[in-house]
């Protein structure tokens, strides 16, 4: 059953290439915000691709300011995204099997800022990938995949991100797929797949 839900009518974002890879996020006051992979102009290269919005109550309908390129590079993949109470978009995304992460204010991005995770994690690569990012009262965190291990890094949300992980997710060494919530109370909840599936 689906007592409570409705679906309003879709409505196309934006024209992009067959597998966009797209994250949505939403933060305070009806704050949306969308990011994707597009192809590039430059041969091998594609576009990292934030959308802002605002969901409208009353009206029943989102509005959307113009997309703007976060970065355009090649090996770009998985991006994910999350807003904080104030508005800003945090983004994380991989790119040559590197975490990558940046904040955004008002579609005005920080540089790029890799995040490492073999000086901290032993057995840790060099190839990260499945990044999973969440926002919790004043905090970021950031769970990826890192050769069966759960690097991650936590910082404030007016703050840049660490150039090296934390450290590692206690008690996995064959884990893969992380995904993060909140519990509502400031804290985050984290699930992913192991050895036993």
């Amino acid at each position: 059953p689906t007592d409570g839900t409705h679906w309003f009518d879709s409505a196309p974002m934006a024209e992009v290439s067959s597998l966009p890879q797209p994250s949505l996020a939403s933060g305070p006051d009806g704050r949306i915000a969308l990011v994707w992979l597009q192809g590039g102009q430059v041969a091998g290269a594609s576009k990292l691709v934030l959308q802002e919005g605002r969901w409208d109550s009353e009206e029943q309908k989102s509005e959307w300011q113009a997309p703007s390129v976060v970065i355009q590079a090649a090996d770009l993949e998985e991006p994910q995204v999350a807003i904080d109470q104030d508005g800003r978009v945090h983004l994380a995304w991989v790119q040559k099997g590197t975490l990558v992460t940046s904040q955004c204010v008002d579609g005005d991005c920080t540089s790029p800022t890799p995040v490492v995770a073999y000086s901290v994690c032993e057995g840790a690569g060099s190839d990260n990938r499945s990044p999973a990012l969440a926002v919790s009262g004043e905090r970021v965190l950031a769970v990826w995949e890192n050769a069966g291990l759960l690097p991650y890094s936590a910082w404030p949300v007016d703050g840049h991100p660490p150039a090296q992980a934390d450290g590692c997710v206690p008690g996995t060494n064959v884990a893969s797929s992380p995904r993060l919530g909140t519990d509502g109370n400031g804290g985050f909840a984290l699930v992913f797949a192991d050895n036993d599936g």
